[in-house]
Order: C-alpha cells, then sequence, then structure tokens
C-alpha cells in the first residue's frame, strides 16, 4: 500500500528555511559528507515531516484534490 499523496504549501523562503535547517541537523550529526549526501536523498515530504517533529513550527498542508 502506498503513503497518501501531501501537497506541501509554502513560500520559497519557507522551503529554504526548512531545507537549512535539515542540512544544518544532518550536517551536525553525521559530518559534512555524510551529512550532505543524507541530504542529498531526503525528499521534500520527509524533510517537512522532520522539521515539523523537530521544531514544532507548522508547515501547511494543502488538501489533496481527488
Amino acid at each position: 500500500m502506498s503513503k497518501p499523496k501531501r501537497i506541501i504549501v509554502g513560500t520559497s523562503q519557507d522551503l529554504h528555511v526548512v531545507a537549512e535547517w535539515c542540512l544544518a541537523t544532518l550536517t551536525a550529526l553525521y559530518g559534512p559528507e555524510e551529512g550532505l549526501a543524507r541530504f542529498e536523498r531526503l525528499s521534500l515530504v520527509d524533510a517537512v515531516t522532520l522539521y515539523q517533529s523537530r521544531v514544532q513550527e507548522p508547515v501547511a498542508d494543502a488538501p489533496v484534490p481527488n
């Protein structure tokens, strides 16, 4: 069974903040090379989910059209 689809809503600045936070976090946890490698494999949905779970700041989800 596949994951339900999510549409991420936000400005490019919102997504930039999420991306920078994820890169900084992964680099701190795994070092510069492994952190960058893991960041490059990270999907947008996983990045937003990780950010929301750690920072507790909402990123809006749009309803998925049928």
